[in-house]
């Protein structure tokens, strides 16, 4: 399966605050967090948190620029603050489960996407969230043999989940808006794991109607062909895939493993290899053999 490397959506509660700092007022912080000036917004935000410490929404925006930051302890602090109110609780599962993902905690992401179900039963991002946890956690667990991931519930008793327990999360997703393209390009990489080919292919060509230049789409796709020996169609694809996106060293690794593997062209592969390690992919022996 390719990485997956999608952020989620931060899912924002706005609280009304009239709390104001000079120039530096709450809303000014978050525009600070849109434009990458982290720093700056959490100086903004406990300066705002220490005038009125009551005001959650506050710990909300500065846990976001935390994450941003890679301060994932401080994030997680400022989360669990705010988490019990139901003002902002919605916001503070969402913040908490996004890190927790980032951090390899699948479970507790999934845990905390499943309250957010819970309150929110049409919330699609969630469904989108969970479903994304439990795909890492089925990749990495899953039993060749009997093509099931076994974890363990708070008692200790043994639940086996096969990979229907994310897809059906993709499905309620798109199910709530059809037109939320993340959930259809995650999916058709859950068929395409599962090798079923024609429903990734329906899943990548919807994406690629909803927006011509997605990348993810035509990796996919170059990919199943490529699985497939369809080594013609498989160069074409990743011929626009790179096109779309040339920085992404992805592309460039599976494309020269393709001329290497299937079309017998080691120059063009060695020219993709370098490429991918120019952008900082880390390449393995096998992909350096023959590279001068």
């Amino acid at each position: 399966m390719n990485r997956l490397t999608k952020t989620f959506g931060i899912f924002i509660l706005v609280q009304v605050c009239a709390c104001t700092l000079g120039d530096n007022t709450f809303q000014g912080a978050k525009e600070m967090i849109k434009n990458g000036n982290y720093k700056s917004a959490v100086r903004v935000l406990s300066k705002i948190i220490e005038k009125t410490p009551t005001f959650d929404s506050a710990y909300i925006e500065r846990a976001n620029a935390y994450c941003r930051l890679g301060e994932t302890d401080r994030a997680l602090k400022d989360y669990n603050h705010v988490i019990s109110n139901p003002f902002v609780k919605k916001a503070a599962l969402g913040g908490r489960a996004i890190l927790y993902y980032s951090l390899g905690k699948y479970e507790e992401s999934i845990s905390d996407f499943s309250q957010i179900i819970k309150l929110d039963a049409n919330n699609y991002h969630a469904y989108y969230g969970r479903g994304m946890a439990k795909t890492q956690l089925l990749i990495n667990g899953v039993n060749p043999v009997s093509g099931q991931l076994r974890l363990y519930d708070e008692n200790g008793k043994p639940c086996y989940y096969d990979y229907s327990w994310a897809l059906n999360d993709y499905n309620k997703s798109i199910a709530i808006n059809d037109s939320f393209l993340e959930s259809r390009l995650r999916r058709g990489d859950l068929f395409r794991e599962m090798q079923n080919n024609q429903s990734a292919f329906e899943d990548y060509d919807k994406a690629i109607k909803m927006d011509s230049d997605c990348y993810d789409a035509y990796h996919g796709r170059a990919l199943i062909y490529m699985n497939i020996g369809d080594s013609k169609r498989a160069l074409g694809e990743f011929d626009r895939a790179i096109q779309i996106d040339p920085k992404n060293p992805i592309s460039y690794v599976n494309r020269g493993l393709l001329k290497t593997q299937q079309l017998n062209d080691s120059e063009g592969a060695c020219e993709d290899f370098k490429m991918a390690e120019s952008l900082g992919m880390e390449l393995t022996q096998d992909e350096k053999k023959g590279c001068k």
